[in-house]
């Protein structure tokens, strides 16, 4: 008689702690959170892959005029800086894209997707 007393009040006490449904809540939360956190991520991603190559770009091709414009001192050929500098912007950006691609083929096992994301974002940037 103890045993089958025992054994309802351990099945009882096991249908009220799995029919409560107390967790639920918490699960829904965390779910929840972490889709917004996804979410979060994701967007600063597009945006860190659409601004990576002009700021690569932007800060080679400044280091580039401040070097030239160092060796240069008083004889300032403003073409010839805006030259090298250009040059260096572009070299830049190649070399952003160049990295892009490897963290496309690492990360992503595809390394035209990471410039593809890149590409969508700045269309969406300027509209087009």
């Amino acid at each position: 008689m103890k045993k089958i007393l025992l054994f309802t009040l351990i099945f009882g006490s096991l249908q009220v702690l799995f029919g409560a449904n107390e967790f639920d809540g918490i699960n829904n939360t965390i779910t929840s959170l972490d889709s917004a956190a996804k979410s979060s991520l994701g967007v600063g991603g597009k945006w860190f892959f659409a601004i990576l190559p002009f700021m690569v770009g932007f800060g080679i091709g400044w280091r580039a005029y401040s070097n030239e414009a160092k060796k240069s001192d008083n004889e300032k050929d403003s073409k010839k800086l805006a030259l090298v500098a250009g040059t260096w912007f572009i070299i830049g950006v190649a070399i952003a894209m160049l990295l892009i691609t490897l963290f496309g083929a690492v990360f992503m096992g595809n390394s035209s997707l990471a410039i593809e994301v890149m590409r969508t974002q700045i269309r969406s940037i300027f509209g087009v």
